[in-house]
C-alpha cells in the first residue's frame, strides 16, 4: 500500500520517550555506500565498482516552535555536541531508528514567511530497521 509523506513522522528520544518533532514539514532518509573502484585494464575501458562502507542520514525541516520539547532538545544537544537517537516512524508501525550526530541545525527568519528550522543528522553505525511482514 502506498504511503503518504504526511503520515511519516520523525521522532527524537527525549527524556526516555520517542517524541515527534512538532510542526515538521518535510523529511528524508538517505541510505548510501562508499564506492570502491575495482577497475582494471581487463574491463575494456569500462569502470567497475563495489559498494563499500555504508552510511545513512536524515534531513528534516519544519516550523520553528519555541515550546516544542523535541526542537529544544535538538538545539541543546547540537550546542553540547552530543548525538541523538532519531526515529522515522511509518504509519504501519515500521521504523528506522539509530543514533546520529547533528551536523547542521539552521533557522530561517524570512520577512514574509513563518520562521523555520532545518536539520541534518548523520548516522552513527548501523540503524535498526524493523518492518512488519505483511500476511499472505
Amino acid at each position: 500500500m502506498p504511503v503518504t509523506g504526511i503520515s511519516v513522522i520523525v521522532q527524537i528520544l527525549e527524556s526516555g520517550t520517542m517524541t515527534p518533532i512538532a510542526t515538521q514539514r518535510g523529511a528524508s532518509l538517505k541510505l548510501g555506500a562508499d564506492t570502491i573502484d575495482a577497475s582494471s585494464k581487463d574491463n575494456n575501458a569500462w569502470a567497475d565498482h563495489f559498494a563499500g562502507q555504508k552510511n545513512w542520514s536524515i534531513d528534516a525541516d519544519g516550523l520553528m516552535e519555541l515550546t516544542d520539547a523535541a526542537q529544544t532538545h535538538l538545539l541543546n544537544e547540537f550546542v553540547a555536541g552530543n548525538p541523538v537517537t532519531v526515529e522515522i516512524l511509518l504509519p504501519s508501525g515500521d521504523v528506522w531508528r539509530g543514533d546520529a550526530a547533528i551536523v547542521d541545525h539552521s533557522f530561517d527568519f524570512s520577512k514574509d514567511d513563518m520562521a523555520t528550522f532545518s536539520l541534518s543528522l548523520q548516522g552513527k553505525g548501523e540503524p535498526l530497521y524493523k518492518f512488519e511482514t505483511p500476511a499472505p
